[in-house]
Order: structure tokens, then sequence, then C-alpha cells
């Protein structure tokens, strides 16, 4: 299978740049990724990598970094590997909620609908959610 340019220019561009990106930076990344269909198991050490630095970098992320990343995740089939980094995730989500519009909630319960282990997520947590 031929890889197109645009795919092939998004990987060089997390490859050279991930240890300088930002929240922001790697949930417009992970978005791109997703609307690419980057889905090849090939490409699965370059989504755990950006899904790992995002949750290194949470603490400054906003709602909209959130909602897109944790989309992404889901149309990608590639949440956190583990459940106290999804809980660390909507804990900042939960955080930054007063500056959150519907779309940052909608993109964050879509994906988290998309998860093959609801357990992973607490119930308190998704009551928080949907409040």
């Amino acid at each position: 299978k031929v890889q197109s340019r645009g795919t092939r220019a998004l990987e060089n561009v997390i490859k050279r740049r991930t240890s300088t990106m930002n929240a922001k930076h790697i949930a417009t990344i992970l978005h791109s990724m997703a609307a690419l269909r980057m889905t090849h198991p090939k490409q699965r050490a370059l989504r755990r990598t950006l899904i790992d630095r995002f949750v290194l970098l949470v603490d400054s992320a906003n709602g909209q970094s959130i909602g897109n990343m944790l989309w992404a995740c889901g149309k990608l089939e590639e949440l956190p590997e583990t459940g106290s980094d999804l809980e660390k995730i909507l804990g900042r989500l939960l955080d930054v909620s007063p500056s959150c519009n519907s779309q940052n909630f909608s993109n964050t319960i879509w994906a988290l609908g998309t998860m093959k282990d609801r357990r992973r997520v607490a119930d308190h947590t998704l009551e928080l959610l949907l409040s």
C-alpha cells in the first residue's frame, strides 16, 4: 500500500518535534492522524508516543485540547493505556470545565463510548462529566 505524502510528512514532523510539543500541538497532531486514518500497526508507536506525552503535559491542557485529543484517540482506537492516565486527563477536563463548551464534553463522551473496557473510568468521574 502506498503511503501518502501527507502521512509521511506528518510522521516526520512527529519524529523530529515530539519533545518540544505542547498539549495543544499534540491534540492537533492526533486529530490530523485520525483525519488521515493513520491506524496502521506500524504507526502505533507514534500514536503511543504522542498520547504518553499528552498525559505528561495534561496539566497545561485546555478543554478543547482534551476533547480533540480524546476524540482522535477514539477514532484511532488508541486510548491512554492505563485507567489512571485516562482519569488524569478527565480530571483536568473537569478542572477546566467552566471554560469548556459542549463540543469539548461531547467529543470526550463519544471517545469514552468507543472504549472496549468501560470499567477504566470511575463511575464518579462519568457522573461528573454527565452533570
